[in-house]
């Protein structure tokens, strides 16, 4: 079933990053829609929130300016209303919702919602699914917001193509030239530490096959090409992360982690054990595959075995000393 939108709702962090971009983007879209408006600013204490508010209704469109955790004020209420959700996350996100609808500009997207209306289901928290994890993550139709794994960008039906393995350069070699010189990328160490934060806690243990070594558990950092991509602790920050997180199932849990994963150590060999648990193998020496002790970074061992499961424990790692 089709809804009709009848107004738009904007929640505005004022000190958001770029934020004259989503404030440029808004009025295209209230040109286009024609529709009137209203708009919430996220205050320092956030005590006045879209869900304090109490205002959404399912022809609503809410129009959001600012990051991850502005955007994570809004799904109780998106779960609870059936409100529409257009995603912005200044900048690079919305120049990759661009190119995951199809290229089209924002004023053609804005003029398809006006016409057609939208589906709600369509722009809700993704709930995935999937029990062919070695195929990797598929979109199931929607377009993914890259930087939150939790999030449907715009409406769907533009894409619907596996998600295998390098997960930025894909995306970036996806988008326009214009697109990619705004995306300032590849910058994989931001982009594992968004990840890793939306996705949930979860364990790296490293262990060498040889004989004689001695296990010491460790922080964790790998680098990915020349950037460091520090991995420390990531608790589950936001209750709408966690309500989120729940309606995953097991299978969709692993292929979340799964996508990380082949960002992360996209060059060697990745073998499911489970849904929620991977083992990585082969080449990690080869690659310049790093590990942290006490802030010093390291080569892997060779020969090492590396086994990534979902946990509610820090990022840890057993390593040889």
């Amino acid at each position: 079933m089709t809804t009709s939108l009848e107004r738009i709702v904007v929640l505005k962090n004022p000190v958001a990053k770029n934020g004259h971009v989503g404030n440029r983007q808004l009025t295209d879209l209230r040109n286009f829609l024609g529709l009137p408006s209203v708009t919430v600013t996220t205050s320092i204490d956030r005590d006045e929130t879209i869900d304090s508010l109490g205002i959404l209704e399912p022809t609503d469109l809410l129009y959001v300016i600012g990051g991850d955790g502005t955007v994570n004020q809004t799904i109780p209420s998106l779960v609870s209303s059936g409100a529409v959700l257009l995603p912005t996350r200044s900048g690079n996100a919305n120049d990759l919702a661009r190119s995951l609808n199809g290229k089209m500009e924002p004023w053609q997207v804005f003029q398809r919602l006006g016409e057609h209306g939208v589906r709600p289901e369509e722009v809700r928290p993704i709930q995935v699914d999937i029990t062919d994890i070695v195929t990797g993550l598929q979109s199931s139709g929607f377009a993914i917001n890259y930087a939150s794994f939790g999030y449907a960008a715009l409406a769907s039906d533009y894409i619907n193509t596996p998600w295998a393995e390098g997960l930025v350069k894909r995306l970036y070699d996806a988008a326009p030239r214009q697109v990619q010189k705004g995306m300032r990328l590849p910058r994989e160490g931001s982009m594992l530490l968004r990840a890793a934060n939306d996705i949930t806690p979860f364990v790296i243990s490293i262990t060498n096959r040889q004989p004689k070594f001695e296990a010491k558990a460790v922080d964790i950092s790998v680098t990915h090409s020349p950037r460091m991509a520090k991995l420390g602790r990531f608790p589950i920050s936001h209750m709408s992360d966690e309500m989120l997180f729940s309606h995953l199932s097991e299978a969709g849990k692993g292929a979340m982690l799964r996508q990380f994963i082949l960002m992360m150590f996209g060059k060697m060999k990745v073998e499911p054990i489970a849904d929620i648990s991977f083992d990585l193998s082969a080449g990690a020496h080869e690659h310049g595959m790093m590990y942290q002790v006490d802030g010093e970074a390291a080569k892997l061992p060779n020969n090492c075995h590396i086994n990534i499961r979902l946990s509610d424990a820090s990022v840890k790692a057993l390593v040889t000393r």
